[in-house]
Parts: C-alpha cells; structure tokens; sequence
C-alpha cells in the first residue's frame, strides 16, 4: 500500500475526533476555554536536525563519487507563550508569539550562523458550531493571521532570520470525540502565504501549506493521558520575485508523536504536558526529532 493511501485511510479512519479536559499537543480541540475564561500556554520545543545540509540549503547525499559541498547541521530551540480568552461560550480568540533561538553548526569551512529574538505573532479566533454529543462529534472553524513581527533575513548577514517576512492566512477545520477513555482529534488547515524572504535574504513567494494533525489520547487515570499524534505538513513550489517557479522547491514532512499530560493536584487547573515528536518521511523539509515540554494553566 502506498504513502498516500495509508494517510488517506488514517484520515478516514479518524474523522471523529474530543472535547475532553486534555487537548492535543501540537494541533487544536475544537474548545479551550469558556465565556470569561482564560488560559495560559507555555511551551518549549528543542529540535536538532537529523539531516546534514549543504549551504544551497540542499541535503547532502553521501554517495559513492558525489562531491561534499560545504554544509552545516542545524537545531531550534523554542519558547512559545500563547493566551486565549472565551468572548462568548462558543467563540474564543487567543494571540501567541514565540522566541527563538537557531544554529547552524558548520562542517569543512563553512561559517558558523546563528540567530535569535522574537518570531512572528498570530492571531487566532475559533467557533465552535456544534457540541460534542452521543451522537455527533464536536466541530469547530479557526481563522488566523500570522504577522512578520521577528528578524528578517538580510542578504551577507550571517544572522539567521527568526521570521518568513510575510504575512499568512490560516484556516482550520477541527473535530472531535470523545469514546469512553478514548479521544480522537482531527485537523485540517490551510495556510495562504504572503510574500517574504529565503534564507539569504531574496524576496520570494513561499508556497502555500496544506496541514493535518490526527490525535489519539486515552485516558490512563484519573489525571493522566497518554497521547499520540500523526502531522502531515505539505508545501507547495515557491515562487522568486518574478514568480517564476523555483524547481524542487516543493517540500513534505510526517511525524508521530507520543507524549503525556498530567493534570496536577498541588497547582488548580495546571497541566503538564511532556512529549517526543519523530519524523517519518519527508522532503526538502529540515526536520529531527523534538522534545516538547509545555505547561498550561486556566483562569
């Protein structure tokens, strides 16, 4: 069976997806806080690239007769805080920012390149249309923005941007069930890129980015879950300045994740959440495996 239908028939298969205290890690529940409420997201991802690549920003094939070009491994460690708050029982908006901090770690010559600060902000509002019941899932909408609030690239800088220079559209789709001590999740967006920059500075048109995230949780006691989850993130070409297309710039990356949240007993209405993300497949995507750690507390 091909990539295509095993992720085809994983979608199928969990189209229900809950609405249960936890959430998903990395994607979205289609309901985080009510009218009034308030909660707090804090997470910390640290990823080191599990590729070697070369400063063309194409990986390194070490074949027999092929030359080594210089290149650099790459790691990300990020510090995300994000803020929602329920307008209404049904409506909820939050604003989110991370900071950065990026290196590149050379190898034959080429130079050391790092780079840190804010990234960009987004600006999110989600509506729940239907509830979670015995007989239907529970359905949400997301609309988002993202602004170009971190460092740009800059041509001959050797700092490492902490921003993509545009502004993008982001649109998600977002079910829900909860099936006794099982809860599964699903998300589907779409994000329209706005024009921005590579990563030596030149003005581009990034592709636009199909995403889904399917989540598993079950429900171990009282307090703890154990959750997985399956991401898919789909690029398509990129255009330069003239918008031309710029061949193989198409890009794909799959992962899995497993992780645990803990709702805890000394600090009200905090949970924890601690996770591994593991990529499966992809291409011209620089991706390795993350820890995450996040800690989440509603008022």
């Amino acid at each position: 069976m091909s990539k295509r239908c095993f992720l085809i028939g994983s979608l199928l298969s969990l189209t229900l997806v809950s609405q249960a205290l936890a959430s998903p890690i990395v994607g979205d529940s289609p309901k985080d806080v009510g009218l009034d409420e308030y909660k707090l997201k804090n997470q910390m991802i640290y990823t080191i690239s599990d590729e070697v690549w070369n400063n063309d920003e194409e990986r390194q094939d070490y074949v027999d007769g092929a030359p080594i070009k210089e290149g650099f491994e790459a790691s990300k460690f990020e510090i995300s805080t994000k803020i929602y708050y329920g307008i209404t029982e049904n409506l909820e908006i939050a604003i989110g920012l991370p900071f950065l901090f990026l290196k590149e770690r050379p190898y034959l010559d080429a130079p050391e390149k790092s780079g840190h600060g804010r990234g960009d902000l987004k600006l999110t509002a989600k509506y729940n249309f239907i509830k979670d019941t015995v007989n239907s899932p529970a359905m949400s909408g997301l609309l988002g923005i993202k602004l170009p609030t971190g460092k740009e690239a800059k041509k001959g800088s050797s700092d490492l941007p902490t921003s993509s220079g545009g502004t993008d559209l982001i649109f998600t789709g977002i079910l829900s069930k909860e099936l006794d001590r099982w809860t599964t999740y699903l998300n589907i967006g779409y994000t329209i890129t706005g024009k921005g920059k590579d990563g030596k500075g030149s003005e581009i048109n990034p592709g636009n980015i199909f995403l889904y995230d399917i989540a598993l949780d079950y429900l171990l006691n009282k307090r703890t879950k154990f959750v997985t989850e399956l991401t898919g993130k789909f690029t398509s070409e990129k255009e330069d300045s003239n918008k031309n297309k710029i061949p193989d710039s198409k890009s794909s990356l799959t992962s899995i994740l497993f992780g645990i949240q803990y709702d805890t007993v000394e600090l009200h209405n905090v949970t924890l959440e601690a996770g591994v993300n593991i990529p499966l497949a992809g291409k011209n995507e620089k991706a390795g495996i993350s820890t995450i750690l996040s800690f989440k507390h509603k008022f």
